[in-house]
């Protein structure tokens, strides 16, 4: 395949033979294999036995990737490493643990010129500068309000963890209503309306096989009917838990306003959508907008398109689209940021495997905590590996009602419970060893110690030189009364 492969003159033949672990092929010797094909080859008329001048082996007992336990988020941090470098792009056959034919390598290079190229490119965007915007600092999600000085909302993102069985989207709600979660989120749309079927990832898998489906068809497979919308929504209902949903096109917002959604979410791919959000915002409903893949300007236009509705309802989630996110890229202050902007209550959408990033942004003052959601993370499925149990959601619901509370009023103050400890262990001056009536009081036979009842230590210059009224006995506070 590579003028560089043989040395001139000498053509190299490539035999390659497929075998399992520990079948009888694996078990032979290298040397008894090369043999062995040799042999064949020449019964084949392939090769005459006076061509043969070598033979190398290579044996890979592994060929397609081999997917493991939280392997996205290894990916995860390579694709962080490898996107700090403005001239790398990655277009390798396993990176992304795909098999992938040099004809899909083929559509990833024709594409990525286009990207240098710039031929598509609608990200350049003029920087505009950020008025403060006049939206409720406080929304009503259904029974509950969101805002500061309020329980972190818990979300359940069910997404697509369902993998398009309604039974089990039952399930997850089952499970969000036993954890406490505040509400439980879906996803709907058709697969023709979420995304191309001709290019670009879609032209990424392998089809010579027929064992890997594309994006189009993956979201095809797994989508819910309007029907099962309807069960599931009314279900839920019966639960009593809050339910709602993503639309990805201006017909998913006419449908579910069709089930009486209480709410809506808008995903960090459709911030730059902007009739979708004007659709959204002219129902009245509130709605809660990811901010993943944006800088200010895009979420000043969409800011700005939602609150020309005349709705005042929002609420911006701060997002890191990589599944898993990294935690070098979480950047939770942004939280802040976007709470000084536009003075609403702003939350996380959390991709991140485990539940430490979720308590720091309720440390930092989320209002509102999305996280995907799944029974099993073995399961198969896109999401299932990033997402939380219920085990894991129970313990994010808990912290999140105490959230409030433990981030308290701001005030440096002793606490009730503190009392008992200034008691029994605050220091304060102590006689080092028995004191004369009218002895003069130094560190000579002055200490520091618990509990409390004597005089504070920063008080130790003054009483420094002073007489001593009575005798005081070792071990004894000193006191006011007493100097």
């Amino acid at each position: 395949m590579s003028r560089y492969l043989c040395t001139k003159g000498k053509t190299y033949l490539c035999v390659e033979t497929t075998y399992e672990k520990n079948d009888h092929i694996d078990k032979l010797d290298l040397k008894k294999m090369s043999k062995r094909v040799v042999k064949d080859l020449i019964i084949s008329n392939l090769i005459k036995k006076k061509d043969v001048i070598g033979v190398s082996e290579n044996k890979e007992d592994f060929v397609y990737p081999v997917q493991f336990t939280n392997y996205k988020y290894e990916l995860s941090k390579t694709k962080n490493l490898v996107s700090k470098y403005n001239q790398i792009y990655s277009l390798g056959v396993g990176g992304d643990f795909d098999y992938t034919d040099s004809q899909t390598i083929f559509h990833k290079s024709i594409d990525l010129v286009d990207i240098l190229n710039q031929k598509h490119d609608s990200e350049i965007q003029v920087k505009k500068s950020i008025k403060i915007q006049n939206l409720n600092n406080v929304v009503q999600l259904g029974k509950c309000k969101v805002g500061n000085e309020l329980p972190t909302y818990i979300i359940a993102e069910a997404g697509l963890n369902h993998n398009g069985d309604i039974n089990l989207a039952k399930k997850l709600i089952d499970e969000a209503v036993r954890t406490g979660c505040n509400a439980i989120k879906f996803q709907t749309f058709k697969a023709s309306s979420r995304i191309s079927r001709s290019v670009k990832s879609v032209r990424y898998a392998e089809k010579a096989d027929g064992l890997q489906e594309d994006l189009y068809e993956m979201f095809d497979r797994i989508s819910l009917s309007k029907s099962d919308f309807k069960n599931i929504f009314s279900y839920a209902k019966k639960k009593k838990i809050e339910i709602f949903s993503t639309p990805f096109s201006e017909e998913d917002v006419d449908f579910l306003e069709h089930l009486n959604t209480p709410f809506y979410k808008i995903a960090s791919v459709d911030c730059v959508n902007l009739p979708l959000i004007e659709k959204v915002g002219k129902t009245g409903k509130p709605l809660i907008l990811s901010t993943g893949m944006t800088d200010l300007s895009v979420v000043e236009d969409a800011v700005n398109t939602f609150k020309n509705t005349g709705n005042t309802n929002l609420i911006l989630l701060h997002c890191l689209s990589s599944y898993p996110s990294d935690e070098k890229e979480m950047n939770l202050k942004a939280i802040n940021t976007l709470k000084s902007i536009y003075n609403v209550p702003v939350g996380l959408s959390d991709h991140y495997p485990g539940l430490e990033i979720s308590f720091m942004a309720i440390g930092l003052g989320a209002n509102i905590i999305e996280r995907h959601f799944t029974l099993n993370k073995t399961y198969e499925g896109p999401d299932h590996i990033l997402s939380s149990e219920p085990d894991e959601i129970k313990k994010l619901v808990d912290i999140a009602n105490l959230s409030n509370i433990i981030i308290g009023d701001g005030q440096k103050k002793i606490q009730p419970s503190e009392y008992l400890v200034i008691n029994t262990q605050r220091k304060c001056l102590y006689a080092k060893k028995f004191i004369k009536k009218g002895e003069f009081l130094s560190k000579k036979n002055i200490t520091i110690k618990g509990p409390a009842g004597g005089i504070l230590p920063k008080h130790l210059s003054i009483v420094d030189g002073k007489r001593a009224r009575e005798n005081i006995g070792i071990d004894e506070p000193i006191t006011w009364d007493l100097i």
